[in-house]
């Protein structure tokens, strides 16, 4: 019950911060191998966001973890019926969607 109660103090704390995270949400670094789900957000500087979304890393997205390095870096993605690679503080800045509409682990 103690948790619960840190939990939910932390969300309040993260919306008065400013934070738009909701608690459906991930990080991309977090999801682990076989997991997909839809891109919600990306954040960082503009040119970074810029290059992911050429990469196909846009809003609404969905995305695989296909394989992880074995010192966990880089992380490679299926996007799209492509391949690619991002460093895990790349996928830490890319929210993806964690409801069960959205994330699927697959066999």
């Amino acid at each position: 019950m103690g948790t619960d109660i840190k939990a939910a103090s932390e969300r309040v704390q993260a919306v008065a911060a400013g934070n738009q995270r909701s608690a459906r949400s991930r990080r991309l670094s977090d999801l682990s191998v076989g997991e997909s789900a839809r891109v919600l957000r990306l954040e960082g500087p503009r040119l970074f966001r810029r290059r992911l979304m050429e990469l196909g890393l846009v809003p609404g997205t969905e995305v695989e973890v296909v394989n992880v390095a074995p010192l966990g870096d880089p992380i490679e993605l299926e996007v799209r019926d492509c391949r690619l690679s991002i460093r895990r503080d790349e996928g830490e800045q890319i929210l993806v969607s964690a409801d069960k509409r959205g994330l699927k682990v697959l066999a």
